[in-house]
């Protein structure tokens, strides 16, 4: 049976005219594991297939990531599959790479630890068509079932309200809408760059928060569409994660730094938190100021708590796991934000001008 996807979409793809051509971009690095199964999810849109092309931007990997995207486009002959070299190794140099090589009149940026639906395209050229939106919105979904037990644990941990950016609406479902491009855009009609630039390759990561921040700024919103859907594979370990939500601190950090006026109470909460804790433990033998001082991790505890329990019908055994993912990834943050902020703290008062050495004259 055709999904309702497809169908949506034959109306906007019917006239030659209006399908647009596009560019999926893939910034990887050491992918070999999931690569194959996102290569195959964009292979398999129902999309014509002289209507868009495949751009992997390889950060120089040590793994077979190289070989497997070759061997990929000699199996897929009737599909335009180009591997790109990104020397720089970085996500934002490798999207800047993308784009500068892409043909399409529309950017579509792909992880290569992830899939997306067969319908994707097709999703796109329907928005596209009806609305004048120049950027595009999707839902993430980290919650799958071929997943380890921890894997599912972070998924169910994002879609908490505690487990994510209050900001971001990328991890819950909703109707379709009009959007701030922060926290969801992903796919970008080329007229985007041309307007706002590119992708700051000073930043490690949160390269896209800071570029769709331009993009707010710039006065666009982005179409926000359900049925884009983004299956995203998370970290397989507690370690995994907390080393990339540590550089998300980091790169949040450094997004406030560049742009002060987007700062949030959010962002600095997890490091508030991180001191509280802190303090806690210093403060132990004083039980009464110690357990004062812990109030607001123990309020970070029963959120977490209350979260695993209403998880419990997606299984027994991520529910259980959500509390240590939500904990791992909240001081995670915290502490990369917090360290982030003392290094620039330092950096500016050693670059800071020292007293005037002239002798003043009567």
């Amino acid at each position: 049976m055709e999904s309702s996807t497809s169908k949506a979409a034959a109306s906007a793809i019917a006239s030659p005219g209006r399908v647009p051509f596009v560019s999926f971009v893939l910034p990887v690095r050491n992918e070999e594991r999931h690569l194959p199964a996102c290569l195959a999810s964009l292979a398999a849109q129902d999309y014509p297939r002289d209507r868009f092309e495949i751009l992997v931007v390889d950060g120089r990997s040590t793994d077979r990531t190289r070989e497997y995207v070759r061997v990929f486009a000699a199996e897929n002959p009737g599909l335009e599959v180009r591997l790109l070299d990104n020397p720089a190794q970085g996500v934002a140099p490798g999207r800047n790479a993308g784009i500068r090589a892409a043909r399409g009149e529309v950017i579509a940026f792909v992880e290569g630890h992830a899939e997306v639906d067969p319908g994707f395209l097709s999703e796109v050229a329907e928005c596209l068509a009806k609305t004048p939106a120049v950027c595009l919105g999707r839902y993430v979904e980290q919650c799958l079932p071929e997943g380890t037990v921890f894997q599912r644990a972070i998924g169910l941990a994002r879609k908490s309200r505690l487990g994510r950016n209050p900001h971001s609406g990328r991890f819950v479902a909703r109707g379709a809408c009009w959007m701030s491009p922060l926290g969801v855009a992903t796919v970008y009609r080329r007229e985007v760059f041309e307007q706002v630039g590119l992708y700051d390759e000073s930043f490690i990561t949160n390269e896209d928060v800071e570029f769709n921040y331009r993009v707010e700024r710039a006065g666009l919103q982005a179409w926000y569409s359900p049925r884009l859907r983004y299956r995203l594979h998370p970290r397989e370990s507690i370690v995994g994660l907390w080393r990339q939500m540590y550089r998300y601190g980091v790169g949040k950090r450094r997004f406030t730094r560049r742009h002060p006026e987007a700062r949030r109470l959010a962002y600095l909460a997890p490091t508030l938190l991180c001191l509280s804790a802190l303090s806690a433990a210093i403060a132990l033998p004083f039980p009464t100021a110690a357990a004062l001082l812990a109030l607001p991790l123990a309020g970070y505890l029963a959120f977490s708590l209350l979260a695993a329990v209403r998880s419990v019908r997606r299984g027994l055994g991520a529910a259980t796991l959500v509390p240590a993912a939500m904990l791992a990834m909240v001081f995670a943050f915290g502490l990369g934000y917090g360290i982030e902020d003392l290094a620039g703290r330092r950096h500016r008062r050693a670059a800071a001008p020292g007293p005037s050495s002239e002798v003043t004259r009567a």
